[in-house]
């Protein structure tokens, strides 16, 4: 079963084409999430902490101007239109460049990328020239119990790179402790936004939260204990019952 939280977030993502088609109807300075720039890539990595996993998401949302670039490279018999053959093809290349898209550490300890799932959505729209696409990678690691840290750091950076948002979402048995971004404060905030490109390959974009389980632990030991316990009788009363009729 796919918890709530991660099917909020599969179905925000879906929606990102039409946000982007529709972008042209809203106010000038409207505030709306994902912002959308016909002329820029607005890129997403989002963290998800539910149950005893982290889902991760690395969402490139491409405007129309830098996904023609995009479109073009994916109709490979040059037809001008994006059969679903070439989608796939285009979806499995992204999912092969899962680990460089972004990197995700445990307490310290990289977390592997690889196997992740890619999902390559062109709308309505499927002809090789300027409308807006959407790239989505993403995929999950066991989390255990107790105070973790999360660090999360954008990888490639596209062309035409706009902003970048690192976001933590949690279930309810877990909370955030504290979050701080690169070398800067210790903070409490679950999204970071950063414009433009890294200005420096020394430049530490990277965020660490810091999450505690609120749920409490499942006492496993003590179902062990209460088994063995039941055995144990249940062999004694074997044994006395096979001594009592030895014994008629």
């Amino acid at each position: 079963m796919v918890p709530a939280v991660v099917k909020k977030k599969r179905a925000f993502a879906v929606g990102l084409v039409a946000a982007v088609a529709s972008a042209a109807l809203l106010p000038r300075g409207a505030n709306a999430h994902p912002e959308v720039s016909p002329l820029l890539v607005n890129r997403y990595l989002s963290l998800i902490v539910v149950g005893g996993r982290v889902e991760f998401f690395v969402t490139l949302l491409y405007g129309a101007l830098p996904a023609a670039e995009v479109r073009k490279g994916l109709d490979r018999d040059g037809d001008g239109r994006i059969s679903e053959a070439e989608r796939q093809q285009g979806q499995d290349v992204w999912k092969a460049r899962a680990g460089e898209l972004a990197r995700l550490a445990l307490d310290g300890a990289p977390l592997p990328l690889a196997g992740a799932t890619a999902d390559l959505q062109l709308g309505a729209d499927t002809g090789a020239g300027p409308a807006p696409l959407v790239v989505e990678v993403y995929g999950a690691q066991p989390l255990p119990d107790g105070t973790r840290q999360l660090r999360l750091e954008p990888g490639w950076d596209p062309p035409k790179l706009g902003e970048t948002e690192l976001m933590l979402d949690l279930s309810s048995d877990w909370e955030l402790v504290s979050s701080r971004l690169g070398s800067g404060p210790v903070e409490q905030l679950s999204r970071y936004k950063l414009e433009g490109p890294r200005t420096a390959a020394s430049q530490d974009r990277a965020v660490t939260f810091v999450v505690r389980s609120t749920s409490p632990p499942v006492r496993r030991p003590r179902i062990v204990l209460f088994s063995a316990v039941l055995g144990t009788l249940a062999a004694a009363g074997l044994g006395l019952e096979i001594a009592r009729r030895r014994k008629k």
